[in-house]
């Protein structure tokens, strides 16, 4: 049930965001992700297109496709976006001892399988989607854009 939800919804989006003119990578500036998450935003999206086994150059479509999708999500919906950001980045410290963004790439894809793993028993538990989850989809459905 939820799973068909969620695939109307990026299907939506995506239809929607595809009529919208394009932006380049070299000049889009983020909208609504912050100088503190965009970074974080961007080095997530690569390590997550590294282990999807997608070309990285697709990273600055991914950060643009989450920016301008998040958006237009209600102020409510914004703001539990901003704080699973700020939960990925405060669980990367506890389990890795720093920053998502100080870990070496090998560290970075053994927090993300972590998080995938944690947040599927979490799915399966609670019936209730973690934001992990909504945020790798968001992430491959703006590597498909690309």
């Amino acid at each position: 049930m939820y799973r068909r939800k969620a695939i109307l919804l990026f299907l939506f989006i995506g239809l929607f965001n595809s009529c919208q003119t394009a932006t380049t990578a070299t000049d889009w500036k983020p909208q609504f992700l912050d100088k503190e998450q965009a970074p974080l935003v961007d080095a997530m999206a690569t390590a997550i297109i590294a282990q999807a086994e997608k070309p990285t150059e697709l990273v600055p479509i991914i950060n643009n496709f989450i920016d301008t999708t998040v958006l237009k999500y209600s102020g409510y919906e914004q703001l539990q976006f901003k704080k699973g950001i700020k939960l990925l980045e405060k669980q990367a410290k506890f389990f890795t001892g720093k920053s998502f963004l100080d870990c070496k790439i090998a560290e970075q894809q053994k927090y993300l399988q972590l998080q995938e793993s944690e947040a599927k028993d979490s799915w399966k538990r609670t019936g209730e989607k973690p934001f992990f989850l909504t945020f790798k989809e968001m992430v491959l459905a703006g590597a498909a854009k690309g």
